[in-house]
């Protein structure tokens, strides 16, 4: 609990700061932006032709959640890490698989945490005008909850 607790912290830490920076008001300064840019990526990934302008919204939003993951991946293990500088590889990996609050599967492929995102926005349209990063903890933690 107490890793959940010091995740929570520094994952509220990190979307303040990802929030607060003006690459996020240019690129995803919100929900529908997320939205519109993921279903531009959907539809690359499923062949249809995309003017460069609309197939970069695509990619800036796979980079965006490529780039979410790994963010909130690197944040575990370093508030783990920091907590416990002994801490051996094997134990380090569990108690960095049960703070987590979302579990993707091994196999995920990156666009189906794209599609994912997408099902969640187009199912809670009232919750457009949250954060991206709000959006997409909410998108993964619905989907993909952990079997602790």
């Amino acid at each position: 609990m107490r890793y959940l607790f010091i995740f929570a912290l520094l994952f509220s830490g990190a979307l303040q700061a990802v929030e607060s920076s003006a690459i996020r008001n240019i690129l995803i300064p919100d929900g529908n932006s997320l939205l519109h840019n993921c279903k531009r990526a959907v539809l690359v990934d499923d062949g249809v032709e995309l003017d460069e302008s609309e197939a970069r919204k695509g990619f800036i939003c796979f980079i965006y959640l490529k780039g979410f993951v790994h963010g909130v991946e690197t944040s575990t293990l370093a508030s783990i890490a920091r907590e416990n500088p002994a801490i051996d590889s094997v134990t380090l990996n569990r108690e960095v698989k049960a703070a987590y609050l979302y579990c993707l599967p091994d196999n995920l492929a990156p666009i189906q945490v794209v599609r994912v995102v997408v099902q969640y926005l187009d199912r809670n349209p009232a919750s457009l005008n949250n954060s991206p990063g709000m959006l997409t903890f909410m998108a993964l933690v619905d989907s993909f909850p952990c079997r602790n």
